[in-house]
């Protein structure tokens, strides 16, 4: 879907499906042939920063972009990291988290762990997919919706795109 020029959001625990369709775009948590196994996150409240420029414009913050961002629940999958050699993969939310070590008896801290990706696909058909480690619904509307409305878009159907190849 995202390949042929849709946008998808998706959240928390759908990490494995984003790991099966862009392996190595996104770097989660423990060991990413495990089901399940970057899904340590604590639940709370983590201070993120906003890293980009317009998506800061558009909250509204100021220049340091500080942002509280909620975890409603425990064991959201944690993302360690992004393919930095990949101009299609971007931070747009970080922060400083901790999770759960993979004993289960103590916890780990990750600076600067990405909250908010996006994960462009190029080529002829501009696909995007989007990937929070929060649920959006836990957070402020007054954040949400701009957010979205800045990398999503205005929501809606304004223009269908087909693969050529495909028979209707």
């Amino acid at each position: 879907y995202v390949r042929g020029g849709g946008t998808l959001v998706v959240t928390v625990w759908s990490y494995d499906l984003v790991n099966r369709a862009f392996p190595g775009s996104i770097d989660f948590l423990g060991d990413e042939a495990v089901l399940d196994d970057a899904q340590r996150g604590d639940i709370g409240r983590v201070q993120g920063y906003v890293v980009d420029e317009e998506l800061r414009q558009k909250l509204e913050l100021d220049e340091a972009g500080n942002l509280a961002v909620d975890f409603n629940f425990s064991n959201w999958a944690v993302m360690e990291g992004i393919d930095t050699s990949d101009d299609r993969v971007k931070v747009w939310i970080e922060g400083t988290i901790t999770y759960r070590d993979a004993s289960g008896e103590g916890t780990q801290t990750i600076e600067r762990a990405p909250l908010l990706v996006t994960i462009d696909t190029g080529g002829e058909f501009q696909g995007r997919l989007v990937f929070s480690s929060f649920h959006l619904d836990a957070q402020n509307p007054a954040v949400v919706d701009p957010m979205l409305e800045l990398l999503v878009g205005e929501l809606g159907v304004s223009q269908v795109i087909t693969d050529p190849g495909v028979q209707e």
